[in-house]
């Protein structure tokens, strides 16, 4: 069995690396409705193959899964004979609702810090602020544990079972819930939410 690591390198950034240099003969990028978004992925010669989430449509937060053909051999009757298998990798990319809660926590942190100052909290529109990072964090913690869930139950496989796609779809399903908050990110109008540096 070959050995690939899959790191986050930045936001919407991650990077596979082929750890036993094996012959890969494909490398492919699937969401986790098993819609293919790229299937010219390829290792450089440090083998390593950088994925930008950015550069398919709707790259933003979700479930994505790579799916890599590689060649093993195997030696029998003094003749090398080489195999396709499959080795899987899942991506569970919540870069936006990070920032998103980040910047509404600084905000609402640095701008109106006292919650008894009505005039502050007429101004920018904090309950609603407040509400989106309360329901933010509420299905961020939630996602995360299905996450760690999915990591401890399946740690090792490279397997892409029925229970771990199962898994994934209801991690899918809850990451597209939660980007509804987070394309808004606090704001009912086309205001946007600066950096806040306090």
């Amino acid at each position: 069995m070959a050995t690939f690591t899959l790191a986050k390198s930045s936001c919407h950034n991650w990077l596979l690396t082929n750890d036993d240099e094996v012959t890969v003969s494909t490398v492919k990028l699937y969401t986790y409705l098993d819609v293919l978004l790229d299937d010219e992925l390829e290792f450089d010669d440090q083998d390593e193959c950088a994925i930008n989430l950015e550069d398919y449509d709707g790259g933003d937060d979700g479930v994505f899964y790579i799916q890599i053909a590689y060649v093993s051999y195997h030696r029998t009757d003094n003749n090398d004979s080489g195999l396709t298998r499959y080795a899987y990798a899942c991506i569970y990319d919540l870069c936006d609702a990070e920032s998103c809660y980040k910047s509404l926590f600084k905000f609402v942190l640095c701008k109106c810090n006292d919650p008894c100052d009505q005039d502050c909290q007429d101004l920018y529109d904090m309950e609603q602020k407040r509400m989106d990072l309360e329901l933010i964090y509420a299905l961020y913690t939630t996602i995360e544990r299905l996450v760690y869930y999915d990591k401890y139950r399946y740690y090792g496989s490279d397997v892409l079972s029925a229970s771990r796609k199962a898994n994934m779809a209801q991690i899918g399903r809850a990451i597209e819930k939660l980007a509804v908050v987070v394309n808004r990110c606090g704001m009912c109008t086309d205001e946007i939410v600066e950096d806040i540096t306090c």
